[in-house]
């Protein structure tokens, strides 16, 4: 069976002590009677929330076959295993393992930074979505005949004037303006 592993390594290692971590996890992994199939180095990512005081880190993808099930060693004590093995490490800030069906491993991904909603970053992200003319915005349109412009009252309603225009609304019979 196979298992995606992600894990993140806190940003204070270089380049080559990443290497020397993956090589590491890898053994670990091997050590418990696992084979690692494939290794991506995701990049440097802001995390959604500090970890240990760390506001970044290297997300490493690893896929790992468990062979069938042996007489001394079972998939799923296989599998704690390599999760306790891990929990232990101190080089590693989380850790995910999960079960994947056939035909995982040939995808790719690209991950991109962590925005907070509703902070500035967020917000320029949406103001520029917002900016960018679509073709079906601009498609409907073009079938929707122009109306008289709303004029909107400068000054608030109050209670008492709001009730009376939605009176007014109401009133109005729906079959007359079919």
């Amino acid at each position: 069976m196979m298992y995606e592993l992600l894990y993140i390594l806190p940003t204070r290692y270089t380049d080559t002590e990443v290497e020397g971590i993956q090589t590491k996890v890898k053994g670990l992994v091997e050590k418990s009677g696992a084979k690692v199939m494939k290794e991506d180095n995701l990049g440097r990512i802001r995390l959604a929330y500090p970890i240990k005081q760390t506001r970044h880190g290297s997300y490493i993808l690893s896929y790992f076959e468990v062979a069938p099930a042996g007489e001394e060693w079972s998939e799923s004590t296989i599998v704690a295993e390599v999760d306790n093995q891990l929990r232990l490490a101190e080089e590693v800030l989380r850790h995910m393992i999960i079960q994947l069906p056939k035909g995982i491993p040939e995808r790719s991904f690209d991950l991109e930074s962590y925005v907070a909603p509703l902070s500035e970053e967020d917000e320029e992200n949406r103001h520029a979505a917002r900016r960018v003319e679509t073709p079906v915005r601009s498609a409907v349109a073009a079938k929707v005949p122009e109306t008289e412009p709303v004029v909107r009252d400068e000054k608030p309603l109050s209670m008492e004037e709001l009730d009376k225009k939605l009176d007014e609304i109401l009133d109005v019979n729906i079959s007359e303006n079919i």
